[in-house]
């Protein structure tokens, strides 16, 4: 009868560890493949972190250049906006003269209101080549401008144009 409680008692123990060197052999493979590439990932994310280091000084050090890229790019963009209050103002009516002169247009242009944005009506009269010139010329100036609207009417082979353009502030 001992003999037969000590075989069932090691068969027992032997399937005890049998059950739980399977669960070790499970962990160690869950831990290998699944864990520990996660860890690694982990501490290389961590190990970049402190070589790279968080500081402003190193973030500003990698975008500097594209910083400088884009402010100049934006200074170039405000360049072309139109300064109805200094010499651009000028420059374009005396651009918009000359542009009809050339053109052979006569010309009027009123006065630049200060609206926001700013506004003002340009009426030319002359042929429909010519006044079709004049509004490429105006179009490829280096000043900004929307063209809110363009009336033509045609009499006795002359066209008169009105443009109605705005200036976009900076």
């Amino acid at each position: 009868m001992m003999n037969i409680l000590s075989k069932k008692f090691f068969l027992t123990l032997v399937a005890l560890i049998a059950i739980q060197a399977f669960f070790i052999t499970a962990f160690i493979y869950f831990l290998q493949y699944s864990i520990l590439p996660l860890s690694n990932d982990l501490l290389s994310v961590l190990r970049e972190i402190k070589i790279a280091g968080n500081s402003k000084n190193y973030f500003i050090n990698i975008v500097k250049k594209d910083i400088e890229d884009d402010k100049q790019e934006i200074e170039a963009i405000k360049n072309h906006f139109f300064d109805y209050r200094g010499r651009a103002a000028k420059q374009f009516i005396i651009f918009l003269e000359d542009a009809a002169k050339r053109n052979n247009l006569s010309q009027t242009i009123g006065t630049l209101l200060a609206d926001n944005p700013p506004m003002t009506t340009i009426s030319v009269s002359g042929s429909f080549s010519n006044v079709m010139t004049f509004l490429k010329q105006m179009e490829n100036e280096r000043i900004l401008l929307k063209v809110e609207s363009v009336s033509m009417q045609a009499s006795a082979g002359k066209v008169d144009a009105t443009i109605k353009v705005t200036m976009p502030l900076p």
